[in-house]
């Protein structure tokens, strides 16, 4: 079992959907889902959190807190 599959084994077990990070860039956060996870070109995954996949106007995102269904503020996909 390598690395990526270790964080994808304690994502699943924790109930969480992915990764989420605006460690690098506040205004444009990136995420993740379970299916693609990792994915970004960044030099390093250190600054990831886990996250929760949310649906908005059918787009698909990740947040780093469960979000009610009115929050519409910080979205990333």
């Amino acid at each position: 079992m390598n690395v990526k599959e270790m964080v994808e084994k304690w994502l699943t077990d924790n109930g969480y959907d992915g990764l989420y990070n605006n460690d690098f860039d506040a205004d444009d956060p990136c995420g993740c889902g379970l299916d693609d996870l990792i994915c970004c070109d960044f030099p390093s995954v250190e600054c990831c959190v886990p996250a929760y996949k949310r649906e908005v106007d059918g787009e698909i995102y990740y947040f780093p807190t469960k979000l009610k269904e009115d929050d519409k503020d910080v979205r990333q996909n």
